[in-house]
């Protein structure tokens, strides 16, 4: 095997992958004989039959399908093994060429965590704490009303999006296309469920809001790039700020679910990785936060 590895911009790479064709050849007359023993031919007992009988009535798309899943992941496995990347999602492979007594060669697309550069947030926020206090200042020199009442807005949703704004304002992250093309899918996908459970199709719903497939989707890509920075910034300011979640912390979230099936579900070790991160991440902007105060 070898292969060539183009790096691309946002820390996304492409790493161009051939696998000789003697081995090729060698995994096709593996996953021959592997099929062959499940298959029945008239006049013999199954997975008995000679090959060159067995081997026509096999579905040739099938086969080539099963040679491509025995040879592409350990070969991408190897090159990013060797090559030292750490990639943070499933790769987007293309089959480039395969054909019969040559090399298969395929392309496999990734990404890293993106690089990100923390700025002077904490500056940032303090200064929108001045800008808020001159704002809410009456006639007469004293703190006005809430604004918040007559807008129904909750003050503190409302505070914690300003911090986060000013977090992505004084700080620089490059999310991958990859990533933000899988975000979309995600919420695609959850659009389609949704709709599902409501009796109408995807398209039916479109038509009842006046926008088409691509206009959604070019909605979704910059709602999904933003999610995405703010990720990867909750994270880094978590570090920054030294902050983290103990198993007290966790124990207590499960301890307040309302039934014991909620309970038993976020004790799961999956589960607990992703209340764990849910946790660190609302610590974080209550830690921005105090910034504002």
């Amino acid at each position: 095997m070898k292969y060539e590895i183009e790096k691309l911009p946002k820390k996304t790479y492409k790493l161009k992958i051939t696998i000789e064709a003697e081995k090729v050849k060698e995994t096709h007359n593996h996953v021959i004989s592997e099929t062959a023993k499940a298959t029945e031919v008239p006049g013999f007992r199954k997975g008995s039959a000679p090959i060159n009988l067995v081997e026509p009535q096999l579905d040739k798309a099938k086969i080539r399908g099963e040679v491509v899943n025995h040879l592409v992941p350990p070969a991408y496995d190897q090159a990013i093994k060797e090559s030292l990347i750490k990639p943070i999602l499933l790769p987007k492979i293309e089959i480039v060429k395969f054909e019969e007594g040559k090399d298969l060669v395929f392309e496999a697309t990734t990404c890293e965590a993106p690089e990100i550069i923390l700025g002077s947030y904490r500056d940032e926020i303090a200064k929108l704490k001045t800008q808020n206090s001159k704002q809410i200042l009456g006639a007469d020199g004293q703190p006005a009303g809430e604004p918040h009442a007559k807008s129904g807005t909750d003050p503190e949703q409302e505070r914690i999006s300003k911090v986060l704004d000013c977090l992505l304002e004084s700080s620089t992250v490059e999310i991958s296309d990859l990533l933000i093309e899988e975000e979309v899918n995600h919420m695609l996908g959850r659009l389609v469920d949704q709709t599902g459970r409501l009796g109408i199709t995807v398209d039916q719903y479109l038509a009842s809001i006046s926008k088409d497939v691509q206009t959604l989707k070019n909605e979704y890509k910059s709602g999904a790039e933003k999610s995405l920075m703010l990720e990867f910034l909750l994270v880094e300011v978590a570090k920054n700020e030294n902050l983290k979640v103990d198993e007290n912390e966790v124990s207590a979230t499960i301890n307040v679910a309302p039934d014991e099936e909620s309970r038993k579900s976020l004790s799961d070790p999956a589960n607990q990785t992703y209340l764990r991160s849910v946790l660190l991440k609302n610590k974080t902007a209550q830690k921005l936060l105090e910034y504002l105060k």
